[in-house]
């Protein structure tokens, strides 16, 4: 439900800062547009009538001049220099065609103004009366043309100054129509969304009813929990206490019914390591008690033949290997870790049983690699795994086969994994499924602990252990230890 309300929630503060910031920045840049515009048309029109200023100055002052043989051109350099700097001006701020076209026109009228006050300027002499007046007329034309000329870039830039105050205009009012709607119906689409939220909750509290039963009692019920249309959210509190309350009883019930099982599993694990042990040990000691009866039947000086007492010591080293097995499982020794190659200890673990694999006729092959395998790990105790699966192996080969050990890096380069492949007659699937559990063998003479001594030991170093039947034949134990 929070869901629901959440993410529309932040989707309308997200809409809302979208649109408000856009809108803001929109009128900030609408508004510094206007102040560049209104600045260069402004400025623009100041231009031209600083020109028509100047043009008209110098021709006063040529008329004021008349024949006079004192004057001279440079005297209006000046105003004709302030009369240049305007004008490129007006090619600096004229953008629109309009505007280029006419400072191209003003600036061919400026050179015919210009060549005729250079035409005016003489040696001294004063000019003849028909040259002067007709000079005269010349240069009155070429100021009302500049003046002209001037006239149309003002109207132009005042025109200009104009539309990009309506249009400024304009965007404002629409920016604020758009504000003021979403001022207006913003509100009142969270208020509708809040609403048919509010409608769908009170439905959803309606269908609610809660009713809890003792599973371990069976049609016992706790009580029931039931909230209609009309309850608020107070009652609904004081129901949810309710709902807990009854939760928390039914809890500690199941967990009191859980450490009963568990206590009821305990026993039974104990009971069946009693009656492993128990026949672990019941058989070499009916073979010694047998023996030593025989021999007390016979006569004193009759001494026991030797098969018969190393059959005595065979069982009776049988019984020291369970127990030991036991004592292994049961009181794991402390780790003595250290960074070694773990193909030594394989190769330790291989040196140790060639000689039995001869015997047995099975090929025994390795497969390391030149790039040392580096773990952090107990070599002794691992030497101990290694061995108990090679021996496993050659135990399911009595009649040869082959032996293959394989050793290497993941693909990550983290793990390192050793593989003991034989060509046996593989696991039983009875026994696969609880190989590595205490007394799980399908050996006569096994105790069936070597493999859950060594899933211990490779649980201790955070590795792995695990075993499957090969499609074509023999089994597979694969190790996974972390690398160093």
């Amino acid at each position: 439900m929070w869901k629901r309300l959440i993410f529309p929630t932040v989707i309308v503060a997200v809409s809302w800062l979208l649109v408000s910031g856009a809108t803001t920045y929109y009128i900030y840049w609408l508004n510094q547009s206007y102040q560049r515009v209104f600045a260069e048309n402004v400025e623009a029109i100041y231009s031209s009538s600083r020109i028509q200023e100047a043009a008209w100055k110098i021709l006063a002052g040529v008329n004021a001049a008349g024949s006079d043989a004192t004057f001279a051109h440079p005297v209006f350099a000046p105003t004709l220099e302030s009369l240049e700097r305007e004008y490129l001006k007006l090619r600096r701020l004229s953008f629109t065609a309009p505007e280029i076209e006419l400072v191209n026109v003003l600036g061919g009228q400026l050179d015919a103004f210009k060549s005729l006050l250079d035409t005016a300027q003489h040696d001294g002499s004063p000019l003849e009366n028909a040259k002067r007046i007709l000079l005269m007329h010349q240069l009155s034309d070429a100021t009302r043309e500049l003046a002209a000329t001037s006239d149309q870039l003002r109207s132009i830039n005042q025109k200009l100054l104009l539309d990009a105050n309506a249009q400024r205009d304009s965007a404002s009012a629409s920016v604020f129509i758009i504000r003021t709607c979403i001022l207006i119906f913003g509100p009142g689409l969270g208020i509708a969304y809040g609403w048919w939220m509010a409608q769908r909750l009170q439905h959803s509290v309606a269908r609610i009813t809660v009713t809890l039963r003792d599973a371990t009692v069976g049609d016992r019920s706790l009580g029931a929990v039931c909230i209609d249309e009309q309850s608020d959210l107070d009652a609904i509190q004081t129901q949810v206490e309710q709902v807990v309350e009854r939760l928390n009883r039914a809890n500690d019930e199941l967990k009191k019914a859980r450490d009963e099982v568990l206590r009821s599993e305990r026993l039974a694990a104990v009971g069946e390591l009693a009656a492993g042990v128990a026949h672990e040990l019941r058989n070499p000691l009916t073979s010694v008690k047998l023996l030593l009866q025989h021999a007390a039947q016979k006569a004193p000086s009759e001494l026991m033949a030797d098969a018969k007492l190393q059959l005595i010591l065979d069982e009776i080293a049988r019984m020291e290997t369970t127990i030991q097995s036991l004592l292994d499982f049961s009181r794991p020794p402390r780790l003595n870790r250290s960074r070694h190659d773990v193909r030594e200890s394989l190769r330790r673990a291989m040196n140790l049983i060639i000689g039995r694999s001869q015997q047995q006729h099975v090929d025994v092959s390795a497969e390391f690699g030149d790039v040392p395998l580096m773990v952090n790990a107990d070599p002794e105790q691992l030497h101990q795994v290694f061995v108990n699966l090679l021996l496993n192996g050659l135990e399911s080969m009595p009649n040869g086969g082959q032996l293959r050990l394989q050793a290497g890096t993941s693909n990550t380069s983290q793990l390192i994994e050793v593989r003991v492949l034989d060509t046996g007659i593989g696991i039983p699937a009875e026994i696969l499924k609880r190989l590595f559990e205490p007394f799980a063998t399908s050996k006569d003479r096994g105790t069936g602990l070597g493999l859950a001594v060594s899933r211990r030991i490779v649980s201790d170093h955070q590795g792995m252990i695990e075993a499957t039947n090969q499609p074509t034949g023999g089994a597979q134990f694969r190790i996974v230890l972390p690398a160093a």
